[in-house]
C-alpha cells in the first residue's frame, strides 16, 4: 500500500506505543515526512460477560497538531471486544474527516470488526480497512483471545497492570514531545 500526502495521523495506545506503534510510524515518516501522532491512555472497564458492554474511557492523551487528515490510523496489538479502538476513534473524529481509516493491528479476534462497525454510521464504516496478520476465533471466559499474542500484554511488557500502564510516559511520547517542543521554541 503506498500512502501520500502529508495529512496523515497515526493513533496508539499506551501499550503499543514503543513498541508496534514505534516500529509502524518510522517508515510511515520515511516515506511522507511528517505523521502527526497521538496517544491515549485508556482505562478498559470489565465487560458484563462476553456480549456485555465493555467501555475504556480516555485518561489522558498525548497530541501532536491536526489540521486536516486524509488517513486515520489505528495502532493496537490485539483486538478483542474493540472498545478501546471505538472510544479512540470516536474521540479522534469529533474533530477531524479523514477520507480513509485504517485499523492495523497483528492479531484480531473474529467478532471485533462486526462489533466495531456496529459502533458507528455506514459513512465513517465505509472508510474503515482493517490490517491484521491474524483474526483468531476463540476467547476465554474472561474474554481473553486464544492464542491471541499469548496473554496480558501489560505484564509481557513488564507493566504490572492496567493502573501501573495508565502511569507510564512510552519513550516515543518523550522523544516526540521534546522534539516538537525544540521546534517550537528554536
Amino acid at each position: 500500500m503506498t500512502l501520500r500526502s502529508d495529512r496523515h495521523i497515526s493513533q496508539e495506545s499506551i501499550e503499543d506505543a514503543d513498541f508496534l506503534a514505534q516500529g509502524i510510524l518510522e517508515p510511515l515518516e520515511a516515506q511522507l515526512g511528517s505523521v502527526a501522532f497521538v496517544c491515549f491512555w485508556n482505562c478498559r472497564t470489565t465487560p458484563l460477560g462476553l456480549n456485555g458492554l465493555a467501555t475504556a474511557p480516555i485518561l489522558k492523551k498525548y497530541q501532536e497538531p491536526i489540521d486536516d487528515i486524509d488517513v486515520l490510523i489505528i495502532v493496537k496489538s490485539i483486538i478483542s471486544g474493540a472498545c478501546v479502538v471505538k472510544t479512540n476513534l470516536q474521540h479522534l473524529i469529533q474533530k477531524n474527516q479523514p477520507s480513509q481509516i485504517l485499523i492495523v493491528a497483528p492479531v484480531i479476534y473474529e467478532k471485533a470488526e462486526e462489533n466495531l462497525r456496529r459502533e458507528f454510521e455506514l459513512a465513517i464504516t465505509e472508510m474503515f480497512r482493517f490490517l491484521y496478520l491474524a483474526k483468531d476465533s476463540d476467547r476465554t471466559a474472561e474474554g481473553e483471545v486464544i492464542p491471541g499474542i499469548g496473554g496480558m500484554i501489560y505484564e509481557r511488557l513488564g507493566l504490572n497492570g492496567q493502573t501501573d500502564k495508565n502511569e507510564y510516559v512510552p519513550r516515543i511520547v518523550k522523544d516526540r514531545r521534546a522534539r516538537f517542543c525544540s521546534s517550537i521554541l528554536g
